[in-house]
């Protein structure tokens, strides 16, 4: 999560996030899907082939929040309402738009960005929001996701963390990142 205030821009991440996806296609079609990504065809088998029902949750806990000064995370843990609302979470809801993005479209190289919709639940308040997102093969059963979304504290029913009297104020509008490792698993029998 990183945003502005008046003097200053900050920072605070969590290497605690937890998370899952599970895909509700048959195995035979996501190794496949990973099969094909060096080539072309990956993109095509993903958009020709079956809906992929989805379940996706991330989960990052509050008290993992880190930064630069344990001020500034004792205000964003307190602004956040960590001692109530332990948990951030993010629930997956739908693919809104899909590309292909690179200069050749083709190889291990080839990036598929996407927007997504979810529901983003912080300090006790959920909204749907938007993020965009890109997908990387890292290895043969590796996917690297990268996203961001951007919204408003106030949205969340937070109050932007002021000090000396106000004259130090962070801005609303923050920008939360992410990166996640998917590594397919086969499924239970």
């Amino acid at each position: 999560m990183s945003g502005r205030a008046s003097l200053l821009t900050w920072k605070l991440t969590s290497s605690q996030a937890t998370g899952s996806i599970v895909v509700g296609a048959p195995p035979s079609f996501v190794n496949t899907l990973l099969s094909a990504w060096p080539a072309r065809s990956w993109l095509d088998t993903l958009l020709d082939g079956p809906a992929l029902p989805a379940q996706a949750r991330i989960i990052v806990p509050v008290a993992s929040l880190e930064g630069p000064s344990l001020a500034m995370v004792e205000d964003a843990r307190m602004a956040l309402k960590g001692d109530v609302f332990q948990h951030i979470y993010y629930e997956f809801l739908e693919v809104e738009e899909v590309s292909a993005v690179t200069s050749r479209n083709t190889g291990p190289d080839s990036e598929l960005r996407m927007r997504t919709k979810g529901v983003l639940s912080i300090a006790g308040r959920s909204r749907i929001v938007s993020a965009a997102v890109s997908a990387k093969r890292s290895a043969a059963s590796l996917i690297r996701l990268r996203g961001t979304i951007q919204l408003s504290l106030k949205d969340f029913d937070i109050e932007p963390p002021a000090h000396l009297f106000g004259l130090i104020r962070a801005a609303d509008q923050v920008e939360v990142g992410f990166t996640l490792f998917l590594q397919s698993t086969p499924p239970a029998s």
